[in-house]
């Protein structure tokens, strides 16, 4: 017990003590940081987004549907099909002087994984 208020003593005049022991002056030097706001994702980056996001969801639902889950499977491959076509339709519509590279990999990405899935889909199905 005595140790135990001894230390606390100790610890108190110690704190006291070290407060200020560094010199204080009275001249303070600030910088103010203005923080800029994220800057708002151009249709571009969306294009090439969509068009990687949906390529992970056909390997994805392919992967599925090999581990013999194919309703799931199925419908994360339609979904993801459907997203590729929706960013091919945004390539087609966004006006040509404003692509970019993401643009023309977006579109090379669709058509690439496009045709032949839906390749495979029609042998599937006849």
């Amino acid at each position: 017990m005595k140790k135990l208020i001894l230390l606390l003593i100790t610890l108190t005049v110690f704190t006291n003590l070290s407060y200020a022991s560094f010199p204080v002056s009275e001249v303070t030097k600030s910088i103010a940081v203005v923080s800029q706001p994220n800057p708002v994702m151009d249709v571009n980056r969306k294009i090439l987004l969509l068009t990687l996001a949906s390529l992970l969801g056909v390997l994805l639902g392919f992967i599925m549907i090999a581990a013999y889950a194919y309703w799931l499977g199925g419908s994360i491959v339609t979904i993801s099909l459907l997203s590729l076509i929706w960013s091919f339709y945004l390539n087609i519509k966004t006006p040509t002087f404003l692509w970019d590279w993401r643009n023309y990999l977006s579109a090379i990405i669709a058509l690439l994984f496009l045709i032949p899935i839906v390749f495979v889909i029609a042998m599937a199905t006849a």
